[in-house]
């Protein structure tokens, strides 16, 4: 894509989305499809940021000579031939995805101690709120107080009308005040504190959930936790090349837990002697071997 001198009929990001759709189209006359895997939307490509790219993996299903469906995650710059990551198998990009949950998981002992100095928080803080409630509360009952009196004034003919009419008008916008107080401090710490204990309850053991769901709760769970995954070529990196940008909370939890010396977390090593056949982004995708699609061995 190359500026030219009258303005622009699409956006950017529009081009480049249609320049996806074309690159799925096979030659051979495959239909266009719309494939909704679960993945589909936070996989990026991990050596186009490590050049300062941002480059979205997009799923393919390209059909050889012989009528055989492929399944892959492809760079969108590899099909513009800017970047070299070879096209992905899905079985191995999805197991490298579901490990990458185990470190998800926060330290045991780190999150225990989050949970007692969580609980210590809520009490004082519920402790503050009753207090809070108490004051208001003594308050509304001046406000009470006073409003009666300005009423046995007005009844005694000890004070014009107009003027105890406004110090009611007063009182009661006092009165919205307080309540509002009331209420919002409560909604506020309910709110907080559950949001955070939710949080530590769904990292207790992030990957046999993930493990355990469907491609849909899988789909959620994403969306959760994280808010991109960083992919490079499974065969030849030696730990495991998932990298990711969390949601905020979970990345300030997990910033917390490798703070303290001893709550690091363990690496997996599930993935350090993966091997995989490096894919085309071809339309049409055979490997070297023949037509039957690259599989992944330990």
């Amino acid at each position: 894509m190359y500026p030219g001198r009258h303005q622009p009929l699409v956006t950017e990001e529009l081009f480049h989305n249609v320049q996806e759709v074309l690159s799925a189209r096979s030659a051979n006359g495959n239909r266009a499809r719309i494939h909704n895997h679960y993945l589909k939307g936070t996989l990026f490509c991990g050596r186009c940021r490590d050049a300062g790219e941002t480059s979205r993996l997009f799923f393919s299903t390209p059909r050889s000579r012989n009528g055989t469906h492929y399944e892959y995650f492809v760079c969108r710059r590899a099909t513009e031939r800017q970047c070299d990551l070879p096209a992905l198998p899905r079985e191995t990009v999805e197991a490298a995805i579901a490990e990458h949950y185990r470190s998800l998981r926060l330290p045991d002992r780190f999150a225990a101690e989050t949970r007692r100095l969580l609980e210590e928080v809520v009490t004082d803080e519920q402790s503050s709120v009753r207090q809070m409630h108490a004051d208001l509360n003594h308050k509304l009952a001046d406000l009470d107080a006073k409003e009666s009196r300005l009423i046995d004034l007005l009844a005694d003919d000890l004070m014009p009308a107009d003027k105890v009419h406004l110090k009611l008008i007063e009182l009661r916008g006092q009165r919205k005040r307080i309540e509002a107080g009331i209420a919002n401090t409560t909604e506020q710490l309910t709110v907080g504190a559950s949001v955070l204990r939710h949080a530590l309850d769904l990292i207790t053991d992030p990957y046999a959930l993930y493990q355990g769901s469907s491609d849909e709760v899988r789909r959620r769970l994403n969306a959760t936790f994280y808010r991109r995954f960083y992919l490079d070529d499974l065969a030849e990196s030696v730990t495991t090349s998932v990298r990711d940008d969390k949601c905020d909370i979970f990345a300030d939890l997990h910033a917390a837990a490798q703070s303290q010396p001893d709550n690091q977390p363990e690496k997996s090593d599930k993935l350090r002697n993966t091997r995989q056949v490096a894919g085309s982004y071809k339309s049409v995708m055979v490997v070297p071997a023949g037509f039957e699609p690259a599989t992944s061995r330990v």
